[in-house]
């Protein structure tokens, strides 16, 4: 999965444009571009890249999920109130578009067991990103 980060989080997202092309006004892409042209996006190539990096280190602290990965997620998901017109509901469509990437990704070797795993990270993952956005919708209201 190490290989080649910012094309494997780019076909993630053109999955997630594919399913919800709404999400695109996220990243002030234009709705008429298509594949090969939002894939050359340099906004999204580089969101695409941190979002792999944010997995690995998840990944990587798989033993330490509480501690270590769930602040980390908490604290990204805060960051992403600033995206004017991101919904809650439009991380559900992440992992949906994830596992189809890493379904095409590990082939024959995407059995049930490993669908297993990933699908409880990606959703631990995304549980943690709603409640950053939850936890930063609320201080903002609370300063007002």
């Amino acid at each position: 999965m190490q290989a080649d980060l910012s094309k494997r989080g780019t076909s993630i997202f053109l999955r997630i444009f594919e399913i919800s092309p709404r999400i695109k006004a996220v990243f002030n892409i234009d709705s008429d571009l298509d594949g090969e042209g939002v894939s050359r996006d340099p906004v999204l190539t580089r969101h695409a890249t941190r979002f792999m990096h944010a997995i690995g280190s998840a990944i990587d602290n798989l033993d330490d999920l509480e501690t270590s990965v769930a602040p980390t997620f908490i604290s990204l998901g805060k960051h992403h109130l600033k995206f004017d017109g991101l919904k809650d509901e439009y991380f559900d469509v992440f992992s949906g578009a994830m596992m189809y990437v890493w379904r095409e990704s590990f082939g024959d070797g995407f059995t049930p067991e490993i669908r297993t795993a990933w699908s409880r990270l990606f959703d631990f993952i995304l549980q943690h990103l709603k409640l950053g956005r939850q936890i930063a919708s609320k201080e903002d209201k609370d300063a007002q």
